[in-house]
This record gives C-alpha cells, structure tokens and sequence, in this order.
C-alpha cells in the first residue's frame, strides 16, 4: 500500500529457467575412401557381376531374325543410290543457290567458289593452287592424316586442271566426283576381303579368327561389334566375345546384354562373353581370351576395346600390343 500511495510500482521478477548447455551437432560428412595399392586397386568400385543382367532382363522372343543375315552382306548398292540422290539434292541446292546471286550449301566444296574464272575458261594450276592449299587445312584440321590430305588435293589437280566449266554447279560435281574417286583408290583393300572364307580358312587350320574393334570414342564400335556377331551366328560359327574395354563405365555391362540376348536367340554354347572386370591389361586379357577360344573351339573372336583418338601415342601404342 505504501507503494502504491507513492506511485511506485513492485517490480516484477521473473524467474529464468536454467540453461542448458547445447553440443554442436556435427554434420555427418562423406567418409574418405581408402584406396589400396596406392590407388590402382579396383576390387571396391569393380561392382559388375557375370551373373547380374541376365536374370533381370525381360527377353523377348525374337526367334524371327534368325536366318536373316546368313549369307554375305548385302546393301551397299541402297547406300550408293542413298549418295547418288544425296549429290542430286546437293547439286539443285547449288542451283538454286546461283539463280538467287548466293553461296551455295557451303562445306568443303565452298573452297571452288574462290577461283575467278569467267565462262568457259579453263582453269589453270595457278588459280587452284590457294583454293587446293585452303582444303589441305581444312582436312588437317579435320584430324585428315597429312599424307592422305596431299593424295586427295593432288587427284582433285589432276581431274582439274585443264577443263573448263560454265557453272561452279559443273566444278563442283567434278570435285566431288574426283575427290570420291580418290577415297575410294585410298580406301580400297589390296585384296577382296570376304570375312566367312577367312573364318573358314583360320578354321582349318584349327584356329580362332580374331576381329578388333578400334576407333574413337562414340563410334559405335560395340554395338558393330553386336551386329557382327549375330550375322556370324546366323552363318552358323561360334563366336566369343572379348571384353577388351577396361576403362569405359558400362561397356562390360553392355556387351553382356548384347551376349544374353544373342545367346537367347541361339544358344550359349554359341556365343559367350569372356570378361575379367575393369582395370585390367586389355593386351593380356585379349591373349588369354584366344588361348581361350583355341581349347573351346570357338570360331571367331571379337574384341572390344576402348575408344582414343589416333593422335594420342601412348594409348595407340598400347592397342598395338592388344594387335600384336
């Protein structure tokens, strides 16, 4: 009451609960993976299974392809009318192209439209030269081996030189025309080659005929590689199939897919992946799959192995141990 007749006010205390004392809580982090052998151990990320894949795919019956690939390939003259009508539709765009006063579809025959020739003049060796020494760059930088970049420039002189033309429409079919003339001289084999006669030679003299599927990267050289072997099986040989690509994630789990449904469609005494999982020396793995097929009779033998450019030494040389 006094207090308040003095207009003072009672303060209020308010009693704080005790504080308690809060740990920091640690994020729990990635754990650091302990690499054996200095890091060359692949025994904990190798997580690939022959067994694994077989059992889970859904495998469809697909017993009418049998039989459709039995005898030599064929198709190559649909893929050269496919260019023929290309070349047309090539040539009409150039056409058209030079009724409007423009360029034409540009690419590597555009290098023509650099020589000033008025019509019906011949074209001489001085005006194709800065044209000829642009297209060897081009083709060099197109990863064109520089022996084969002077091959072509010097066929394309040839057929050239000498000629005159009325339209760039009519230079350029020339062009093309001698510069496929040219791949096709360089490209050619020295001798036919007929893959089932040299099956059944190497077979007659009771061994294994080896096939290695090299190029670069994204090429598709194990999807090829599944092709082959089913137009070898249709043909009625046994094919073992190399898992050669040590390095690429994937590739053994593709090829055994691939050899699962191969050996659904025929059977797997027919055809069969040889694998010894990621990591391993692709040019011992390869001699031990040939030694391999030889004791189980296998007719052939495809190789997959990883993709690289030709430009790069110390891979091309460790494929040429894998060929050797």
């Amino acid at each position: 009451l006094a207090a308040k007749k003095n207009g003072k006010k009672k303060p209020v205390v308010v009693e704080e609960p005790e504080k308690r004392e809060k740990t920091p809580s640690k994020k729990k982090g990635k754990s650091a993976r302990s690499w054996d052998m200095g890091g060359k151990s692949t025994d904990g990320i190798d997580f690939s299974s022959p067994s694994d894949g077989a059992a889970n795919l859904n495998l469809k019956d697909e017993s009418h392809l049998k039989g459709t690939m039995s005898g030599d390939l064929s198709g190559f003259n649909e893929e050269e009318d496919d260019e023929d009508e290309e070349y047309e539709e090539e040539d009409e765009g150039d056409n058209v192209a030079a009724k409007n006063g423009g360029g034409g579809r540009g690419g590597m025959f555009s290098f023509f439209k650099n020589i000033n020739f008025s019509t019906q003049q011949t074209v001489t060796a001085e005006s194709l030269e800065p044209v000829l020494d642009k297209l060897k760059e081009h083709l060099t930088s197109k990863n064109v081996a520089s022996e084969i970049s002077v091959q072509l420039c010097d066929s394309l002189e040839s057929s050239l030189v000498g000629k005159s033309y009325s339209t760039f429409t009519g230079l350029s079919s020339t062009a093309r025309e001698a510069l496929s003339d040219a791949l096709t001289k360089i490209l050619s084999p020295k001798r036919r080659v007929n893959v089932l006669r040299d099956v059944m030679d190497a077979k007659s003299k009771d061994r294994p005929y080896v096939v290695t599927f090299c190029g670069v990267n994204g090429v598709g050289k194990s999807t090829n590689l599944a092709k082959v072997c089913f137009w070898l099986l249709d043909n009625g040989y046994r094919v073992l199939v190399v898992g050669g690509d040590t390095f690429r994630a994937g590739a053994l789990e593709q090829l055994r897919t691939h050899v699962v449904r191969l050996a659904n469609l025929y059977s797997e005494d027919m055809v069969q992946l040889f694998e010894r999982g990621y990591g391993k020396d692709p040019a011992g793995l390869t001699f031990e799959a040939i030694k391999y097929a030889k004791e189980r009779r296998y007719d052939v033998v495809l190789v997959d192995t990883a993709g690289r450019m030709q430009d790069n030494e110390p891979l091309m040389r460790a494929l040429s141990n894998s060929l050797h």
